[in-house]
């Protein structure tokens, strides 16, 4: 981010080429700090400048979107998602989310150490429609649905070493990386086996129909309905088994 540009290096490191200098202009950054590409176009985080700025494969301005007006701090990481590019926007502790025009949709996330909150959150990854967001500063990757509703949080029982300041995170193969700082090491996790991911919800009114039946105010009828209702939607899991013969 020092030398306000972009390299471009094949994947032996021999260098290929390079774009932007220091500037404020269209095609300039300053301390831009994040880039992805996303359906031939590069988006970067030209984050002293207040804004997302978007180039083709060949290093071309194309278009920029974010000001002062829609960013209260610095744009510092970013990941773009089915047509939908989210912006860790670290000084306000929440993620904002704009249409591919930049066109603002919802954020979600405040400071604080509950759930769904954040304290510097230094990057975000998607995959398979979750959201991860790096929580720097409360030790902990946090994960939230395609919505921004929290899911869950890495387990700080696990057995695996808690984290002490997570930065940043890159998902590939099924498994997300997780570099942590000041311990240095790289965590490296599957995706849907090494922790929790999936949260299965039971709706209020399932809890509260189980108390109606306990307590008698309800009948057996209204009662299985909320069971079935767990077992469609795969909340409840039956086994299947074989019918005995004689």
């Amino acid at each position: 981010s020092g030398n306000n540009r972009i390299q471009i290096f094949d994947l032996d490191g021999s260098y290929v080429s390079s774009f932007g200098s220091k500037g404020s202009s269209n095609g300039f950054f300053n301390c831009p700090h994040d880039i992805k590409i996303y359906k031939n176009k590069i988006y970067v985080a030209d984050s002293d400048n207040y804004r997302i700025q978007i180039f083709d494969l060949d290093g071309s301005y194309v278009s920029t979107f974010g000001s002062r007006d829609k960013f209260d701090s610095q744009p510092y990481k970013l990941d773009v998602f089915n047509d939908k590019i989210y912006v860790v926007e670290i000084g306000k502790n929440r993620i904002q989310v704009f249409d591919l025009s930049g066109d603002f949709l919802f954020e979600f996330g405040k400071k604080g150490e509950g759930v769904g909150e954040f304290s510097l959150p230094s990057d975000v990854a998607i995959s398979e429609e979750k959201i991860f967001v790096a929580d720097r500063m409360n030790s902990r990757v946090q994960v939230f649905d395609i919505n921004g509703n929290f899911l869950n949080t890495f387990d700080p029982g696990a057995a695996y070493e808690e984290f002490v300041r997570p930065h940043s995170l890159a998902i590939s193969d099924g498994k997300i990386f997780v570099a942590d700082v000041p311990k240095l090491p790289i965590h490296i996790f599957e995706i849907s086996g090494s922790f929790s991911m999936e949260t299965s919800v039971i709706p209020s009114w399932v809890k509260n129909t189980a108390g109606w039946w306990a307590d008698g105010s309800i009948n057996d009828s209204s009662f299985l309905e909320g069971i079935s209702y767990l077992i469609q939607n795969n909340i409840i899991i039956v086994p299947t088994t074989e019918a005995a013969t004689e």
